[in-house]
């Protein structure tokens, strides 16, 4: 499944990655930011480094308050304030209070 999504990148789609995203890639598959570029880079596969804003912050509230986790509320707004069109996750169920606001898809829904 992802060496698919990572084949049709170059082509279909460009990568928003956070420092939040960073921190959690680096942490769950011990990938180094310097690590993530080089992956995206090797497969030309466009991929923007988007640092966290105070109007990020600021949106992420309100996604908590419709019980969305801190971290997952930040990386939703993120994903909008960059003009994301689909936000994608392993996780689609804790992001069901975002859907409407973004189109939010687990990996296998892109290849199934």
């Amino acid at each position: 499944m992802w060496k698919s999504f990572f084949a049709a990148c170059p082509e279909k789609f460009e990568i928003v990655l956070s420092g939040l995203a960073l921190k959690e890639i680096e942490k769950i598959v011990h990938y180094s930011k310097e690590d993530v570029v080089q992956f995206f880079r090797e497969r030309k596969i466009s991929a923007s480094l988007i640092g966290t804003t105070e109007s990020n912050v600021e949106m992420s509230k309100a996604f908590i308050k419709k019980g969305v986790h801190y971290p997952d509320s930040l990386h939703a707004a993120i994903a909008l304030n960059s003009g994301c069109r689909v936000f994608l996750t392993f996780n689609k169920k804790d992001f069901n209070a975002i859907e409407g606001w973004i189109e939010v898809r687990e990996p296998e829904e892109l290849f199934p």
